[in-house]
């Protein structure tokens, strides 16, 4: 048994007809062409994306930008006290001030506001056992504050302290190696006036 299948291009049916079979409505040469020409326009068309260089700056309205600005999470520091960070950079001026009184080719010297937190809390003024400790205040719902000019006596004096202290071992050392020296040199029998090794 042989099917056969209607197919409306082996006859000689109209074109029309061949729209009806396929439902689709008969179209003039000149739509054809128009239909293409758009089709060819829609996919041969290189769609340039925009890069980030392309997108235009965005500018901030001065509104938005005073909404974007923070309230400062703590209060400002009262007057005649400055904070451990802004102490730092007072403390390396005036230490870079005195290195170039002497030597006038010496380096800036830059102390760290870590090292300024670290000294505060080895002389806490509330730690048991500290001989100088570094008065600091709470003022204005701030903590930790410092003086200045209080501050740099106690800092100098700390100086003054370290080299005290690096001196007198110093003078320690030198005293405990002439007298290893003197013990290793023979001795002298005063009453022979021979020389012994001493024990």
């Amino acid at each position: 048994m042989s099917t056969t299948t209607s197919n409306p291009f082996d006859s000689n049916e109209d074109v029309a007809n061949v729209g009806t079979l396929l439902e689709v409505e008969p179209t003039s040469d000149l739509e054809d062409a128009e239909a293409e020409a758009q089709l060819d326009l829609e996919t041969d068309v290189d769609v340039d994306t925009p890069s980030e260089a392309d997108e235009p700056e965005t500018v901030v309205a001065p509104e938005k930008a005073k909404a974007k600005e923070k309230a400062p999470t703590r209060p400002p520091v009262p007057e005649g006290f400055v904070s451990p960070v802004a102490f730092a950079k007072i403390l390396s001026a005036h230490l870079t001030e005195k290195a170039r009184a002497t030597n006038p080719t010496a380096d800036a010297i830059d102390i760290a506001p870590q090292m300024v937190y670290s000294y505060m809390k080895n002389a806490d003024p509330d730690k048991k056992g500290v001989k100088n400790p570094w008065p600091r205040y709470s003022s204005g719902g701030r903590e930790n504050l410092l003086k200045v000019d209080e501050s740099l006596a106690w800092w100098d004096a700390k100086d003054e302290r370290v080299r005290e202290s690096k001196a007198t071992k110093a003078e320690k050392e030198a005293k405990k190696a002439a007298a290893a020296k003197a013990a290793e040199a023979p001795a002298v029998n005063e009453t022979s006036g021979t020389i012994e090794e001493a024990e």
